[in-house]
């Protein structure tokens, strides 16, 4: 091996050594719900803010448009950003963005989204990439998850700074029904709604005020926190006297 091939491959190796081990500027997937400290270290940077911005309801095997956004909080040193942004359920589409790829997370094997090189903040101090997903063909929450680096492009990891973010979808009908308020009764202490309050039912209301169940007369209860007090008594009373 000549003296010049020597220099060359021991410059090369010097090089090598002198670039970061981990950063990507191409972007990687699986760190949409952890973060990206693992390769950019944050000591002394300033983490961005990080939103997902899009629907949170979607109709069953629908598609959506999404954005997420990166906004530094130090603008000065940290001009671009990069992401990654994974699904719980459903399907992650790269859409129109042709800053954004998409790539298989070998442990969940489901595909995830990143940027396919770093980009720069806008006048606003925001880098920003839009996607697309397609909601699952059964109804029921899903949840969307990035994780957004804020970066200073030295092509080192050092006084970079990631944050995450999520988002909660609803896709389809809420299987949850809807509670429904408990109507005001018609008259304080009326607990068989015959539109009178009688001696008994007064005297039930105090059992209940010193601890009887309070189902034995809801109708003294006005503000339906299961317990009377004093004041709903008095109330009970006055019905008594000057009728419902």
């Amino acid at each position: 091996m000549s003296i010049l091939v020597k220099t060359i491959l021991l410059a090369t190796l010097l090089l090598l050594a002198a670039l970061p081990a981990h950063a990507r500027p191409g972007g990687i997937v699986g760190y949409a719900d952890i973060g990206c400290a693992e390769c950019h270290s944050a000591l002394g940077a300033v983490p961005p803010a990080v939103t997902i911005e899009g629907p949170t309801t979607v109709e069953p095997d629908a598609e959506a448009t999404y954005r997420v956004v990166v906004r530094s909080n130090a603008v000065a040193t940290q001009i671009a950003a990069g992401f990654n942004v994974a699904a719980s359920a459903g399907e992650l589409l790269v859409g129109s963005d042709s800053g954004v790829r998409s790539s298989e997370n070998r442990e969940t094997r489901r595909n995830e989204l990143a940027h396919t090189g770093p980009r720069e903040n806008d006048g606003s101090g925001e880098a920003a990439w839009s996607f697309r997903w397609r909601a699952p063909t059964d109804a029921g929450p899903a949840l969307l998850f990035a994780a957004g680096n804020s970066v200073n492009l030295d092509l080192g990891s050092e006084g970079d700074a990631d944050a995450l973010a999520m988002l909660a979808v609803q896709v389809g009908a809420d299987p949850t029904p809807t509670p429904t308020a408990t109507p005001a009764p018609a008259c304080a202490g009326d607990c068989n709604g015959d539109g009178v309050v009688a001696i008994n039912e007064l005297i039930l209301g105090v059992n209940i005020a010193l601890g009887a169940p309070v189902a034995g007369c809801p109708a003294i209860d006005a503000n339906g926190d299961g317990a009377v007090a004093i004041n709903e008594l008095i109330a009970a009373v006055g019905r008594a006297l000057s009728g419902c």
